[in-house]
């Protein structure tokens, strides 16, 4: 196999489970801080979180969907 299309697949994989931990760690972050409501509690970081997550699962779909054809 050539090692860009094997750097593409690896890209594939790592990149949505590194947004999606992301995600939950900003989750997990914001529910802390509300819960101790010593601080003033930002939606913004999540919700970049979770946009770059959809962001990455779009481009997937899209690339898989021009392979199949």
């Amino acid at each position: 196999m050539d090692s860009g299309v094997f750097l593409l697949l690896f890209l594939f994989v790592l990149v949505p489970l590194v947004n999606l931990s992301w995600v939950t760690t900003e989750i997990i972050l914001a529910g802390k801080l509300f819960n101790q409501r010593s601080m003033t509690v930002s939606i913004l970081m999540p919700t970049v979180a979770f946009f770059f997550f959809l962001e990455s699962l779009g481009i997937i779909l899209y690339f898989t969907s021009l392979a199949r054809m």
